[in-house]
């Protein structure tokens, strides 16, 4: 895919060997997350823990408008998102319910005048 930077709570890290055992370790704690991010075309998938086993995902696809995120989803399923994402494959996107994260298409609400 080209050049990414994966951040996780202690920093930068380089890109792990094996996704699964790395996303398992950062993301078995609360508030744990790991980032991907395309340094070039404002494209990154994310993952948090927000506690009581509840797993994120997120991705970014080079604009607002395609800016999607999954909730309670599976270490395997983060797994795979990374995996995909960073060989610039995008098939993850049919696999999982995803809803958009702004309203940016949606039409400016009139005002009264």
């Amino acid at each position: 895919m080209g050049r990414f930077v994966v951040t996780t709570a202690a920093g930068s890290v380089g890109e792990p060997e094996r996704w699964l055992p790395f996303l398992a370790r950062e993301l078995g704690v609360a508030e744990g997350f790991v980032v991907v991010d395309s340094e070039a075309d404002h494209s990154y998938v994310q993952a948090r823990n927000y506690g009581a086993g509840v797993l994120v995902m997120e991705y970014r696809d080079g604009s607002p408008q395609r800016h999607f995120q999954a909730w309670d989803v599976g270490l395997d399923d983060v797994a795979e998102l990374f995996e995909q994402w960073v060989r610039g494959e995008r098939s993850f996107a049919d696999q999982h319910e995803w809803h958009r994260l702004t309203d940016w298409d949606d039409p400016p609400e009139q005002q009264a005048l």
